[in-house]
């Protein structure tokens, strides 16, 4: 990733973390990861741990989700 992609997931953070605290009336973990091919970056208004433990829950749920439906 680039410096300039990095600035600009900066901004676009901070523009996510006002918008959801606005509507949600209270201060909302996110996460926003940006990838190119095997490269990837995120960015965050929560802690590794907090960004880690989401990311699997929401894995878990797909994968529930997938197991449950018949293709």
């Amino acid at each position: 990733m680039t410096k300039d992609v990095t600035g600009a997931m900066q901004g676009i953070a901070r523009a996510i973390s006002q918008t959801l605290d606005s509507a949600g009336g209270q201060q909302m973990g996110f996460v926003l990861i940006c990838f190119d091919g095997p490269a990837a970056q995120y960015v965050s208004n929560c802690d590794r741990r907090e960004v880690a433990h989401a990311i699997q829950q929401m894995i878990d749920s797909w994968a529930a989700v997938s197991q449950n439906t018949k293709h």
